[in-house]
């Protein structure tokens, strides 16, 4: 669904099948939109002076007098079925699971495991921040890391294998916590 950023009754829209949502009696003007769209992680205007804004947040709508057509373009998320495991191979619920490489400032990806260690997690493909773990990945900068952390204190985080991705693909992943390490000194 499309709605407006400080919703008001009535604002929300979801699309049609053909993809439009209408807003009648707008006024001209900047209107900031919201998107929920399940399955995609970026969008952007097609034509306009925000064309080449692609976001994660809010989009900004110009609407003009008499009211116009705007095509938001839609990336579909990168799509990852995770599971937490403990050292024995146990599945761990309520670990936190989140993407170690992207450069969001927040931990709106990150998602906590159900009883049976599974978390699903949908993101942007977005500029990575690679972090000074070793092994770094070779090649171009598409590749994603998963982190997870006990929650209860029992283990040590665990990493995934580095992994390459592009939006639309589907993966699935095992994370392995660690054995606690403990430095005497």
């Amino acid at each position: 669904g499309v709605g407006l950023i400080r919703p008001k009754k009535g604002t929300t829209r979801t699309t049609r099948a053909d993809g439009l949502a209408q807003w009648d009696g707008m006024l001209p003007g900047t209107q900031n939109l919201m998107i929920n769209a399940p399955g995609y992680a970026r969008w952007w205007w097609k034509t306009g002076p925000q064309a080449d804004q692609r976001g994660i947040d809010s989009v900004q709508a110009e609407v003009k007098k008499g009211g116009s057509v705007q095509v938001l373009e839609m990336q579909p998320a990168i799509h990852v079925d995770a599971t937490v495991v403990d050292p024995s191979g146990n599945p761990v619920a309520g670990a936190i699971v989140d993407v170690v490489t992207l450069q969001t400032g927040d931990n709106r990806y990150s998602r906590i495991t159900d009883a049976q260690g599974k978390a699903v997690l949908e993101y942007p493909e977005l500029p990575l921040r690679l972090p000074m773990a070793n092994p770094r990945p070779t090649g171009p900068l598409t590749h994603h890391r998963l982190v997870a952390s006990d929650r209860q204190g029992r283990w040590a985080n665990g990493l995934s294998d580095w992994f390459s991705a592009q939006p639309g693909d589907k993966l699935t992943l095992t994370i392995h916590l660690q054995r606690d390490c403990y430095i005497h000194g």
